[in-house]
């Protein structure tokens, strides 16, 4: 299987940063909550366990708040 696929995104992606990343640089509010909040949101609810978005939802408000 060759690697082709996922090295052409990473040299397309160089440099470009997530809309989460642009939205902490410029200070502003992110939309951290409609992403991965909701996704932690649906877990609680349907009862599944969702530590990565929950660990990133956590970092990005902490982020925010400074």
């Amino acid at each position: 299987m060759s690697m082709w696929p996922s090295a052409k995104i990473a040299e397309t992606a160089a440099g470009q940063y997530a809309s989460t990343a642009q939205d902490l640089a410029r200070g502003k509010r992110s939309e951290i909550d409609h992403l991965n909040g909701l996704i932690v949101r649906r877990g609680e609810a349907l009862g599944v366990a969702t530590p990565a978005n929950r660990l990133l939802h956590a970092i990005v408000k902490l982020l925010e708040s400074k």
